[in-house]
């Protein structure tokens, strides 16, 4: 029985010992970072700068009653999210209420846009335009330097 817990104890520490080296065996020597390496991976010098966007962004989809308050003019468009089917298209100002009932149809405002009854028991999608002219933009430019402190003439000495 001495000679088992003696193994037991051999085997534990082998087991103990050797997660230890493989966990120090894993960290890599740290190689100091050349700055003009560094500088050629954020700068691309014939990139246009400008970010690709998606064309159109989802701002609400669920089940009906599906209610949406407008914040950014442009063409929205209201879709089966089941099917994909384009349902209505409507262009739409800042503080345009759209909602699509199941029963009712899809409304701007009071202006109705279809009428119900809308496939049953379906989620629905309404999605934004973004307008070519709302580009957004990303340039790269070098850090200027901090401005030194202003500094008060010295005063003369009084005598």
């Amino acid at each position: 029985m001495d000679c088992s817990l003696a193994i037991i104890e051999i085997t534990l520490t082998q087991a103990l010992c050797g997660t230890a080296a493989l966990l120090a065996g894993c960290a890599q020597p740290k190689q100091p970072v050349n700055r003009e390496e560094m500088r050629e991976v954020w700068q691309h010098p014939g990139s246009s700068g400008t970010v690709a966007r998606p064309s159109s962004v989802t701002v609400a989809q669920g089940p009906s009653p599906l209610v949406y308050q407008v914040q950014q003019a442009g063409r929205l468009h209201v879709t089966d999210a089941t099917s994909g089917a384009e349902l209505a298209t409507a262009l739409v100002q800042p503080g345009t209420i759209v909602w699509a009932d199941e029963d009712r149809g899809i409304f701007a405002n009071k202006q109705k846009l279809r009428s119900g009854p809308l496939p049953g028991g379906h989620p629905y999608s309404m999605s934004l335009d973004i307008e070519a002219a709302d580009d957004w933009r990303a340039g790269v430019q070098a850090p200027r330097p901090a401005r030194l402190p202003a500094t008060r003439p010295a005063e003369a000495p009084t005598h």
